[in-house]
Order: C-alpha cells, then structure tokens, then sequence
C-alpha cells in the first residue's frame, strides 16, 4: 500500500524488482508474514533504502499515507483508506503471496452465538475449511 502520491502508483503493475532502494515499513518482527515478505524480497534480490518498523498496523496506515514509505498489508486491514483514497493499492506483476492465520479454540467447549458468528463469518470471508 502507498500514499496516492507514490511514482509506483502511476502504472497498472509493478515489477518487485521496483521496490529497490525504497522505504518500507514493517511490523514487528514477530510478525509471521513480515518474515514470509522479507524472504520474499531477498530471493528477488531487492534492498530497500530504509526499513521502518512499527507495531500498530494504525500508526503504520499514518505513516504511508503520510507518505513515509510503502507497507504490505492485508486488504481487509486498508480496504477503508483505499475506498476513500488515503492509500492506493499498487499491483505488482509476480506470483500471489499468501499468508496463512490459525483460529484455535477447544472443540468440545460450548461456543457462545457471539464467537460462533466470528467464526462463520471468518469462514466465509476467508474459505477456512473447518
């Protein structure tokens, strides 16, 4: 995601090998697809200028679109900024990148309607096989 002022946003896609030499901001560390992306960059062979790294994804949305760098976020995580065009979705021309997330809890517990409802609606939004 980038600020709407961002030259990566003037053509339809992107190569990843355009991300070389530009700010990126990160989340924390702990952060299962940070590494997943890190990794990602590094069998590109791409170096960033400068890494920032910060651990609220809001404090991250205010620093892109303040145009301090680029983020890789989950859609669901900036569909608002991109529908009132805080942040342009930049598209680039390479394979997807998936990122999984786990929802645990005991099977045998009585599930209230409030958590069961997350649980449907998490299932459909993003086709978890329970």
């Amino acid at each position: 995601m980038s600020s709407n002022t961002d030259s990566l946003t003037k053509g339809d896609m992107i190569e990843i090998s355009e991300l070389e030499g530009e700010s990126l901001i990160f989340t924390q560390r702990e952060c299962s697809y940070r590494a997943q992306f890190e990794e990602f960059l590094v069998n590109a062979n791409v170096q960033p200028n400068s890494i920032l790294e910060l651990k609220s994804i809001e404090a991250i949305k205010q620093y892109v679109i303040s145009g301090f760098g680029i983020y890789f976020l989950k859609y669901i995580e900036v569909e608002k900024e991109i529908e009132n065009g805080q942040l342009v979705e930049i598209k680039y021309n390479g394979s997807e990148f998936y990122t999984s997330a786990q929802v645990l809890y005991h099977k045998d517990k009585w599930l209230s309607p409030a958590l069961q409802a997350i649980l449907d609606m998490s299932s459909e939004r993003f086709k978890i096989d329970n």
